[in-house]
């Protein structure tokens, strides 16, 4: 009960201060239901050239968002929350946190908080749901990070998500190879795609449904992977690989 994971495609070359939205939706207006729920992950990292005492995120709701409806998920580092609800200012404070610079300590230096919200019940369709958050080291700047966009669209079709049994993956633990096959009817391609603990992407492979699929994993270290399987910018499962 101890690790997070995001997965998301990228679309850009990567800030390590940055905000996503999983799911990202359908398209680039990121299509979503009204009923879905949003995931939003600020992830921060210290590139000065000193520890950051203390950090602070901002984060200013969309009032397209039922802010009654907020949950946090996960967090890297002991923190406090706090929810305007006048302003749908959320305000999560790492006090105290001594957050090394990345170049002393480039895994140290990272950290995020993971929180769930829904649209509002009564969102129209169409609407565009923003949002962006503002990240204080200290006394510095503040450190804005990109825009995340999702649009309400009643219309959307549903993927149907892939039952866990269905996703097979062997041997598991794995040392030079492991073989994926993904059951399922559908016609379109799939991509099955390896990320680490980190959500850093090792592998990118396109397959098909009942397809055996053939990983490589010689080059990889020691350690826990994911395993995605994902259509049409859409995650359908994902299942833990131990490499040994």
């Amino acid at each position: 009960n101890n690790i997070d994971t995001l997965h998301q495609i990228a679309t850009s070359s990567w800030d390590p201060n940055d905000k996503q939205v999983s799911p990202t939706g359908v398209g680039a207006p990121g299509y979503i239901h009204a009923d879905q729920r949003l995931d939003y992950t600020i992830h921060f990292q210290n590139t000065g050239n000193a520890p950051a005492m203390n950090v602070v995120l901002i984060d200013t709701l969309s009032s397209e968002l039922d802010w009654t409806s907020i949950n946090i998920l996960s967090y890297s580092h002991p923190m406090v929350s706090e929810l305007d609800t006048v302003t749908g200012i959320i305000t999560f404070f790492y006090n105290n946190i001594m957050l090394p610079d990345s170049g002393a300590d480039y895994l140290g230096s990272m950290g995020f908080v993971k929180y769930s919200i829904s649209p509002k019940t009564t969102i129209a369709d169409g609407t565009v749901i923003n949002n962006f958050a503002d990240i204080y080291f200290d006394a510095n700047v503040p450190v804005r990070t990109g825009t995340t966009i999702n649009t309400i669209d009643y219309n959307l079709g549903v993927t149907e998500l892939i039952a866990d049994n269905k996703v097979h993956i062997y041997p598991n633990p794995a040392s030079e190879n492991a073989f994926i096959i993904a059951e399922g009817t559908g016609t379109t391609d799939i991509e099955i795609k390896m990320t680490n603990v980190l959500g850093q992407e090792v592998n990118l492979l396109p397959a098909k449904f009942n397809q055996m699929v053939n990983l490589d994993l010689s080059q990889l270290q020691k350690g826990i992977y994911f395993i995605s399987i994902i259509s049409n910018n859409e995650t359908l499962s994902v299942q833990k690989l131990i490499v040994q």
